[in-house]
C-alpha cells in the first residue's frame, strides 16, 4: 500500500497561522519605513534648498528671483510644538527656481517644496529671512496626511505639522 502525499489540514493551518504572525509584524514596520524615508528626503530637500536659496542671495545679494511661480497662497507658518504656530503675511511665495520642485527630486512627488518670504507685520517684527516648506501631496504615504508640512527657516527653526519630522 502507498502512503498518501500532500498536507494534512493541521499542517496547512499552522503555516498559514505563520504567514500570519509575519505579516502582522512585517507590514506595519514595513509602512513606517516608508513614511520615514519619505520625511528623510523631504528634509535633505529643505536642506539642499537652503543651500540654493543662500547661494543665489551670495551671488545676486537678494532672495528676490528665487521663485519660479507665485503661489496663491498668502501666509506661511512655522509651527515648532503645540502652542508655537507664528503665521506670517507672505511679501512673495512660490516654488522655487534655483532648485527642484518636489521631493525627491525625480518621480512622483510626495512633498512639493516652496520658498515663503515672510512680510513684517505689527506680530512679528522680525520674522526670518525666509521659510522653506515641504507640503505633503496626495501622493504620500499612508500614514502621512495630504498637505501635512514640514518647515525650515532661515534662522534654524525647523517645524511643520509632521510631528517630530525633525527629531
Amino acid at each position: 500500500m502507498k502512503k498518501a502525499q500532500g498536507f494534512t489540514l493541521i499542517e496547512l493551518m499552522i503555516a498559514i497561522a505563520i504567514v500570519g504572525i509575519i505579516a502582522a509584524i512585517a507590514i506595519p514596520s514595513y509602512t513606517q519605513y516608508v513614511e520615514d524615508a519619505a520625511i528623510a528626503n523631504a528634509k535633505a530637500s529643505l536642506m539642499g534648498l537652503a543651500t540654493a536659496l543662500e547661494r543665489h542671495r551670495a551671488q545676486n545679494n537678494t532672495y528676490t528671483g528665487a521663485i519660479k511661480a507665485a503661489s496663491t497662497l498668502k501666509s506661511c507658518a512655522i509651527f515648532t510644538g503645540v502652542g508655537d504656530t507664528r503665521v506670517f503675511a507672505v511679501t512673495e511665495r512660490g516654488s522655487p527656481n534655483i532648485y527642484f520642485t518636489q521631493s525627491p527630486e525625480t518621480g512622483t512627488a510626495i512633498f512639493d517644496l516652496d520658498i515663503c518670504i515672510p512680510a513684517a507685520n505689527a506680530a512679528h517684527a522680525n520674522p526670518p529671512a525666509y521659510v522653506l516648506i515641504a507640503t505633503a501631496t496626495a501622493n504620500s504615504p499612508a500614514g502621512i496626511a495630504p498637505n501635512a508640512t514640514i518647515t525650515l527657516a532661515a534662522n534654524g527653526e525647523r517645524g511643520g505639522t509632521i510631528l517630530d519630522a525633525w527629531n
